[in-house]
């Protein structure tokens, strides 16, 4: 297609400006003029470079106001038909509606002046625009001197060989979603703030219609510093206090390619880590400096580069005391993590300790009592004690084990609060994965130990006080002669 868009441009430019009339937008072209001679051949050659294109639909040409195909046409010269004006409509929605192989659309501006006042009138944020809403573009400028754009949008001379040209693109400026993550959007209209579709990587940067691109992609980039974005007319920068101003003050303004590179690497560079952090410092220091009667682009202009150097510097400084505080947060959680550790193996030991200190006393007790009061089986029957003896027993395991499962289920729990105390404490010095993954790894087989031993242990409580409960009708059945 690239080879075929060339043909058009170069049969149009064949008119040899014998036309008084030129309209032309994204679009539509509309160009017209009185009659002159060799009309007819051109025309007919025009209507031909078209069909090999397979844009036969996109011309209307009229003669006088009336509509003529190409049969038509060719009838007309045959017969010598007296024409006083001629018209062309063309249709480009044609032409860039159809995705070619090289997985690009393509579109064109028979006028360089024209495209030059439609790409002034283009807003960067409004994704229902053509720049934005193609993924890969390219589009063929009659007129244009030198090539520029990036790795998805591009624009050319109508020149042969440039299609096979490529640009790189940049990496690590931020996405749409990311910079929506950072910056409160306050607007109902369609809005996309996409830094990597206008950022020009390559090419000639001194024409105007590269200046005007360019200053897209610097307002696309200068949003992502703000704190709150109402319109290209009100935007909020949050430094030391809030300062409300616009995007851009100077319609005509026109960008170094030094500030372009500058201001690029600064939002690559705020929104590779930390961006809260990095995004602060930065419009803090920028803020100090910045004039309200003047657009932000106008600001950042002036003052981008003492500021990003200091916000580096600040940033620098801040993560490595936030690493002094890392550390030592470290450490205290740590010997948290420890204290929670012991406290679980505590109550483990203490159970058991409990239960073999319970047991021992029992059979003592029971020993005790059985042999010495009665001196055969006969009064040991007869005599309810042993009855008294055992359920006291086994209302003393219940007991014992209930007091002991509410008191340590009760520190567990005043702990866990405890540590998620500090958590919420730490958050500004540890993120809540780091945290999750040291106490995950801290705990992980204390609580297993915790979860399987201490049911267990309370289990063969309960067995111990039913077997007390039941064993006084036991014995009597089993072991006693009647």
């Amino acid at each position: 297609m690239f080879d075929h868009v060339i043909k058009i441009l170069g049969s149009l430019d064949q008119l040899d400006r014998r036309y008084d009339q030129l309209e032309e937008q994204w679009g539509s072209l509309k160009i017209g003029g009185v009659a002159f001679p060799n009309f007819y051949p051109w025309a007919l050659s025009f209507l031909k470079t078209l069909g090999q294109a397979g844009l036969s639909a996109m011309p209307r040409l009229e003669l006088d106001g009336q509509y003529y195909n190409s049969e038509d046409l060719e009838e007309a010269r045959e017969f010598g038909f007296v024409y006083k004006y001629w018209t062309i409509h063309l249709n480009k929605s044609i032409l860039y509606q159809m995705a070619q192989e090289d997985g690009f659309f393509y579109n064109f501006f028979f006028s360089s002046a024209h495209c030059l006042s439609w790409l002034k009138a283009v807003g960067p944020f409004n994704s229902d625009e053509p720049l934005s809403s193609y993924a890969k573009l390219k589009v063929l400028i009659n007129g244009l001197k030198a090539p520029f754009g990036n790795s998805t949008l591009y624009f050319l001379p109508p020149r042969a060989g440039l299609d096979t040209l490529t640009y790189p693109a940049i990496r690590g400026l931020p996405k749409a979603a990311q910079i929506q993550e950072h910056v409160h959007f306050v607007t109902d209209n369609a809005f996309s703030a996409e830094p990597e579709r206008y950022v020009l990587t390559s090419g000639d940067f001194s024409s105007l219609m590269a200046n005007e691109v360019m200053k897209k992609g610097a307002s696309s980039m200068a949003i992502a510093l703000v704190h709150e974005f109402y319109s290209s007319q009100k935007l909020i920068v949050e430094g030391v206090k809030r300062l409300p101003m616009k995007l851009m003050d100077t319609p005509n303004l026109t960008l170094t390619d030094t500030f372009y590179r500058r201001l690029t690497d600064l939002i690559i560079w705020v929104y590779q880590d930390k961006v809260t952090i990095r995004k602060k410092l930065f419009s803090e220091r920028l803020g100090l400096d910045l004039d309200q009667e003047k657009g932000l682009i106008e600001n950042l202009m002036e003052h981008i580069s003492p500021a990003f150097e200091q916000a580096q510097q600040r940033y620098n400084f801040v993560i490595i005391e936030r690493k002094d505080a890392y550390l030592k947060e470290l450490r205290d959680l740590l010997k948290d993590l420890k204290g929670q550790s012991d406290l679980y193996a505590l109550k483990v030991r203490t159970l058991l300790s409990n239960f073999l200190r319970d047991l021992l006393a029992a059979i003592v007790l029971v020993g005790f009592t059985i042999f010495t009061k009665f001196s055969d089986s006969v009064k040991l029957e007869n005599i309810k004690l042993l009855d008294v003896v055992f359920y006291v027993l086994s209302a003393y395991y219940m007991f014992s084990i209930l007091m002991q499962s509410v008191v340590d289920i009760f520190d567990v729990s005043v702990s866990k609060k405890e540590l998620l105390y500090w958590k919420r404490a730490a958050k500004d010095y540890i993120s809540e994965k780091d945290f999750k993954d040291h106490v995950f790894l801290s705990l992980k087989g204390r609580r297993i130990s915790l979860y399987i031993v201490y049911p267990t242990v309370a289990l063969c409580y309960i067995l111990i006080s039913l077997a007390c409960l039941y064993f006084p009708s036991y014995f009597r059945a089993h072991f006693i002669k009647h």
